[in-house]
């Protein structure tokens, strides 16, 4: 049974706490180095770029409050949180100053590798039961990581989706991992969450932040790396529908340009003027899931998000009742 004592709720709200205390701060900072325009927006509004960096600043606070309140196993946080915080890193230098896209895909491919190194993915999948091929299991999470790392990147266009969308996910694997009894993947996913959620509070629309390649890195790291060693693979994948089906639209439509030379590469999928979405004609523009919105009449940003959103929580209703009832 899931219980939350003294300790837990101490280590739990720490986590929250530093984490809503970091974007609040990084909201009010008006640093020339940080601030960008935020894109589909009328009137150039410039918004810090850089508030993911509280998952940064939470992630090595729950590290340091474990070590003293041993709420978590050591090793499970660890292989959670270190992960991301390497990757944070990459994509924090990569916000304020420039990586190669080639760079970040190398950073990802080896924490992925060194991770099913030190530490053996979980075995038992939905539908599938054990998996004894070691090698074949390494590969899988080596993959998934990999695939969540970039996928959720790709859908960070406009405000709330990825933070949104990445909280749905933790909410939904959440509830799975309660209805399994699974008390400390459980409580790796409240973890999660109360990371997070400042995150989303003020990076939903209209943003006072926006993520930066820092918090879509690392969410994606998140996802990857819990789907492999907390024991919901299969309904990562199910959660994370909107995210894969979106990088397979981009992929495919930008025939990998996109992992070569960036964003920069491809052509924008949608246009805006005065806040105004709209296709882009360009008959070679990438097509996405904001793209498909925006074609079929959602032609402003508030409408995209609340659309992609909604896929999340169909996704979220979809997920949950298929775990109940296998």
């Amino acid at each position: 049974m899931f219980k939350v004592d003294s300790l837990t709720i101490l280590y739990l709200t720490s986590c929250l706490i530093i984490s809503l205390v970091t974007v609040y701060l990084v909201s009010r900072s008006r640093s020339e180095k940080i601030l960008t325009i935020d894109a589909h927006k009328p009137g150039k509004v410039m918004v810090p770029k850089i508030g993911g960096v509280c998952l940064l600043t939470s992630g090595i606070t729950v590290i340091i409050v474990n070590l003293l309140l041993h709420i978590v196993p050591t090793d499970l946080l660890l292989i959670v949180e270190l992960p991301a915080i390497i990757v944070g890193i990459v994509g924090l230098l990569d916000d304020i100053g420039d990586v190669s896209p080639i760079v970040r895909i190398l950073v990802s491919i080896l924490v992925s590798i060194i991770l099913v190194l030190v530490a053996t993915p979980y075995s038992k999948l939905l539908f599938i039961g054990d998996i004894r091929n070691i090698i074949f299991l390494d590969a899988l999470s080596c993959i998934m990581m990999i695939i969540m790392f970039n996928a959720v990147n790709m859908l960070d266009i406009m405000n709330g989706i990825v933070s949104g969308g990445s909280l749905i996910v933790f909410i939904g694997l959440f509830i799975i991992t309660l209805l399994r009894k699974f008390d400390v993947f459980s409580l790796i996913y409240l973890t999660l969450i109360m990371q997070v959620l400042p995150l989303f509070l003020f990076n939903k629309y209209p943003a006072k932040v926006l993520l930066g390649n820092v918090g879509s890195y690392m969410l994606g790291t998140y996802i990857g790396v819990t789907a492999c060693y907390c024991g919901t693979f299969v309904e990562t994948l199910l959660l994370c529908l909107p995210f894969i089906i979106n990088g397979l639209l981009i992929i495919a439509s930008t025939r990998g340009r996109v992992f070569i030379g960036g964003r920069k590469r491809a052509s924008r999928p949608i246009l805006c003027k005065d806040g105004y979405l709209y296709p882009n004609p360009d008959p070679n523009a990438t097509l996405s899931l904001a793209r498909i919105f925006v074609i079929y009449g959602c032609n402003y940003e508030k409408d995209v998000v609340k659309g992609i959103l909604t896929l999340f929580v169909i996704a979220l209703i979809l997920t949950v009742t298929i775990a109940f009832i296998a």
